[in-house]
């Protein structure tokens, strides 16, 4: 026979698990939802130059809030999706496929200098977004040829939609964590 200690141990032990099932439900369909966005956006929105600023700022707004609501891991996965399906499309400008590294890799350098510094949130966003501008003009600084357009597309314009994106982000991420707590 259970005593009274036991059965509220027990419940106890399942509103923990039912807990931790809900959190990895909500990680599992919020990464799909990010990872149909970064997908999408490239295919709606890249066969125009004139639509990087609504585009990167879409993508850097996922990102950000990925890393933020997820986690790094599945930031950095979904880091990766826009330029490969950029790629897969045949959206990128020939000269851009060089770069192609650079690109996935800048968005991973964004949100993991998201993730790893610990300051004020705004300073955060700052950073990370001048990693990932830096990170991106490697190419144009070791040599690579790459034509004034996408030198271009790749310096400042990147910076400017890093930021947009994480303002964004925040914005959102308030508005979301108000939806789940009047939903409880």
């Amino acid at each position: 026979m259970k005593t009274k200690k036991q059965s509220k141990s027990n419940a106890v032990a399942i509103e923990k698990s039912t807990a931790t099932i809900n959190i990895n439900q909500r990680a599992l369909v919020e990464s799909g939802v990010a990872l149909l966005v970064v997908s999408l956006a490239p295919l709606l929105l890249a066969h125009s130059n004139q639509n990087q600023l609504l585009l990167g700022t879409i993508v850097n707004a996922t990102l950000f809030l990925t890393v933020i609501r997820i986690g790094l891991i599945n930031a950095i996965f979904i880091s990766c999706i826009p330029s490969l399906i950029a790629l897969s499309r045949g959206m990128l400008p020939p000269q851009t496929v060089i770069i192609l590294p650079f690109i996935i890799f800048s968005n991973i350098f964004m949100v993991s200098a998201y993730f790893l510094f610990k300051i004020n949130t705004y300073k955060r966003i700052f950073l990370s977004a001048v990693v990932k501008m830096v990170s991106m003009t490697i190419p144009i600084v070791i040599g690579v040829q790459v034509g004034a357009t996408v030198a271009f597309m790749i310096s400042w314009p990147q910076l400017l939609t890093a930021l947009l994106g994480g303002l964004v982000a925040l914005a959102f991420n308030s508005f979301l964590k108000g939806k789940i707590k009047s939903s409880l």
